[in-house]
């Protein structure tokens, strides 16, 4: 099938480094998509336009979700009780009407593009040119013949006197009625561009501008819509609006300030300030200050603008490993190539690669328990976690280094959140950490630095030693070490945590627990391997909402680079700022009684996960958890496996659980298990 006008317009504005970020305000990118949607609707015979209305021609559905919605409305209006309206059947009306459906059209454009094999989706949500498409500049074969890359068909347009096919000139008008040109060919991007597609042209920019206002009007209805989009991007702009001041201030405690709040409940807290002080307002944890960005408009912000207005403040971690700089840090280009280049290790796929092992030390925990014995679950899950993502990541389980790791990962991010340097009250525990952390990285060195594993063989370790030998520039010495030893921290306190969790919330419910078990023991009945662990549905709607209701990120910490306004605040370059992405989980208009533990939230006729950027426990945008596609179906198999093969209860039956942030959420040291021994299915 050939692609809609919105897919190829989703395709011009991908930022290719940062990956399904689309380079245009959110404004006009409703417009120009929804200039798109009637362009393809004309093109099907099922609309016209005169100068100023859109006339309907045949309302038969085309089975096309990313036209069907907008040809439907565009029915109902015009047979409807104001279809006599003059503004009823305008263009400017249509255009306003499909753009606020701009996000569902974004999203449904970028899965086809994923299907259609144009774009890749990495392990972290974000979707690529396929490498083959971005080498040949062809679109795989469709009808027996490969289709030109649109970006490059219409700058070599642009940059020539060629007669433009239809298609092109449709494709111009809309991106030049939304003014991206203004953008997408300023000087840097010109030579980008031009370097990217191999463009050879003596056109200057001033030629390219002007044959672009001559090629917009080529086209009778590509001229209309588009000079509609402009004329309603006009009356939408909005007159700047007066700065709010001052920002609204959480009241607290001398000397701790909200502190004890936050270590008691964070999410009850954030949840209070949002609903009393709005989506901005100011927070104190000892003597660092945060401005907090709460609600699905902040969620929105730093997903689309988090990249160029915000930085990661965790500094300190990668100083503390005597290194340069971490992913954690990077930005743009470079934070986008670590992240392909190393995701695969951190991905679900490595997980499966490694699923034995992973499910040998679940198994080898669970044979140090004794019949009767209390078991703390966050310290047993701790273990699991270090081990099993030590294991695929590195093919080593370390657990000889955990207790001093779990100490070192502490201390430093207590030391970001308060800007109270604790290692300076632990000197001696900090130095033998550190010395765990030399041995361990130096271990990891040595084992990794002379292995040449097949590409199936390969792990995360193997990709960074990798890295490091064919470009040093990019992965240098100094580096190694903070990309080496990450993968050893990377889950002990959220998976591990996540996990305590979940363990609670299904010993609590005997109902959830029986479905589990029927689950397990039905679909697990031949073993566990990784087509198996893809059929545990209850299980993973358990996991889902577990990740829900007790996110343990529900906050970014970043650093103001660029200063920005937000709900009318204006937030300074050098503050440090807290976006609270987990506060939608408990907000009634996306979750319905949010406070419930439900599992049928996941099924397909509620979906509520799906709703934009309201689930986001892996946080969001660029710095989303690298580690999220194994996070969960790890999660999966550990529950699976201990609900399948041990018999557990609370100690009490009747425990209450309580949670405290130290410095992410965590169970309390009083919530207890007993095991009662195996279990037989």
């Amino acid at each position: 099938m050939k692609l809609r006008f919105s897919e190829e317009i989703v395709l011009v504005l991908l930022d290719q480094d940062a990956g399904g970020i689309l380079r245009i305000a959110e404004r006009d990118l409703g417009l120009v998509l929804a200039g798109a949607t009637l362009m393809d609707l004309a093109l099907e015979d099922r609309i016209d336009t005169d100068l100023e209305q859109v006339i309907l021609l045949d309302p038969a559905p085309l089975n096309d979700s990313l036209l069907d919605p907008a040809l439907a409305e565009i029915a109902r209006s015009s047979t409807g009780p104001d279809s006599t309206s003059p503004d009823s059947m305008s263009i400017p009306h249509w255009l306003a009407r499909i753009a606020e459906s701009a996000n569902a059209i974004r999203t449904k454009a970028l899965d086809r593009l994923v299907a259609s094999h144009i774009l890749e989706s990495a392990e972290d949500g974000f979707q690529f040119l396929r490498s083959e498409v971005e080498r040949t500049r062809l679109y795989p074969v469709v009808d027996g013949k490969a289709e030109e890359e649109v970006m490059l068909r219409v700058m070599r347009v642009l940059f020539s006197d060629d007669i433009p096919e239809p298609r092109d000139i449709v494709i111009i008008s809309l991106l030049n009625g939304c003014r991206q040109f203004e953008t997408l060919l300023d000087e840097v991007e010109y030579e980008k561009i031009r370097e990217r597609l191999d463009l050879i042209t003596s056109y200057d920019l001033i030629q390219v501008r002007e044959r672009i206002e001559l090629i917009s009007r080529m086209d009778h209805i590509g001229r209309t819509v588009a000079e509609a989009i402009r004329k309603v991007s006009a009356q939408d702009t909005p007159e700047r609006t007066e700065i709010k001041f001052p920002i609204p201030v959480a009241k607290g405690l001398p000397v701790l300030g909200n502190a004890l709040e936050l270590q008691n409940d964070i999410h009850g807290f954030i949840l209070r300030r949002y609903r009393e002080l709005g989506s901005v307002f100011e927070t104190r944890i000892l003597n660092r200050k945060f401005i907090v960005l709460a609600g699905v408009e902040a969620n929105e912000f730093a997903n689309r603008h988090g990249d160029t207005c915000l930085s990661m403040i965790y500094t300190s971690f990668s100083q503390a490993l005597g290194s340069r700089r971490s992913l954690a840090g990077m930005s743009g280009g470079e934070h986008s190539r670590m992240r392909r280049s190393l995701g695969r290790g951190y991905s679900r796929t490595a997980l499966e690669g490694a699923l034995a092992k992973a499910l040998s030390v679940i198994r080898g925990e669970i044979s140090q328990w004794k019949q009767g014995e209390l078991i703390w679950p966050r310290k047993a899950m701790q273990r699991m976690t270090f081990q099993q993502v030590a294991t695929v990541t590195s093919g080593q389980t370390g657990i000889e280094h955990m207790n001093e790791i779990v100490f070192f990962l502490k201390t430093i991010f207590h030391k970001i959140s308060t800007n109270i340097p604790f290692d300076k009250f632990h000197p001696i525990r900090m130095k033998r950490a550190q010395k765990e952390l030399d041995t361990l990285y130096h271990k990891m060195l040595r084992q990794h630095g002379h292995r040449q594993p097949s590409v199936a063989d390969r792990n995360l370790m193997d990709m960074v030693v990798g890295l490091h030998r064919t470009d040093p520039a990019f992965m240098p010495e100094c580096d190694l070490k903070d990309a080496i030893v990450t993968p050893f921290i990377a889950g002990v306190d959220t998976v591990g945590n996540t996990m305590s969790f979940l363990l609670y919330e299904v010993l609590k419910n005997p109902d959830l627990l029986a479905q589990i078990r029927e689950e397990v023991d039905t679909v697990l009945a031949d073993g566990i391997d990784a087509v198996a662990l893809r059929k545990l549905d209850v299980t993973r709607r358990t996991v889902l909402e577990a990740n829900r209701l007790r996110p343990v990120a529900p906050m970014l910490l970043r650093t103001v680079v660029n200063s920005f306004e937000f709900a009318g605040y204006q937030i300074p370059v050098g503050a440090n700022v807290a976006v609270a992405s987990g506060v939608t989980h408990f907000l009634p208009e996306f979750f319905p009684e949010p406070e419930r533990f439900d599992i049928e939230r996941y099924l397909p006729d509620r979906a509520e996960d799906k709703q934009r950027l309201a689930y986001v426990p892996y946080g969001l945008g660029h710095h989303r958890c690298l580690g999220a596609g194994m996070a969960e179906p790890l999660l999966v198999l550990t529950l699976a496996t201990l609900v399948r093969e041990t018999e557990l209860e609370m100690a009490p039956k009747d425990y209450d659980l309580r949670v405290s942030c130290a410095p992410v959420p965590t169970p309390s040291s009083k919530f207890r298990v007993r095991y009662l021994g195996p279990r037989h299915a």
